[in-house]
């Protein structure tokens, strides 16, 4: 199974990903770069075979961090983009309609 996904975890924003690799499941995260305190953020995530760059707002410093992955994962993956979820609700249709949040406003 081949998974990607950007997440807050505890806070801070990390890529959980599966390329089929020995290590099955990783992440790469910004354990430095607190992420739920109560701004706006933009992330930007970066894949390029096994390489993988996450960044935050300037993405300088703490708000960077990059991996070039496991030994044995595939470097393609098909992402049906049906399957891309982003926000606190999705509704697949032809014209999508999107609920957004503020982290502090989910439960």
């Amino acid at each position: 199974m081949f998974d990607l996904s950007i997440q807050i975890v505890r806070g801070h924003v990390q890529v959980l990903y599966n390329l089929g690799g020995t290590n099955g499941e990783s992440y790469l995260t910004l354990s430095s770069a607190p992420a739920s305190n109560g701004q706006w953020h933009t992330v930007y995530m970066t894949r390029i075979g096994k390489y993988f760059e996450l960044k935050m707002d300037s993405g300088e410093g703490r708000y960077r961090n990059e991996t070039w992955g496991t030994a044995g994962a595939r470097e393609l993956i098909m992402i049906n983009m049906y399957e891309i979820v982003t926000g606190a609700h999705v509704v697949f249709s032809t014209n999508p309609v999107v609920n957004g949040q503020d982290l502090n406003q989910s439960k």
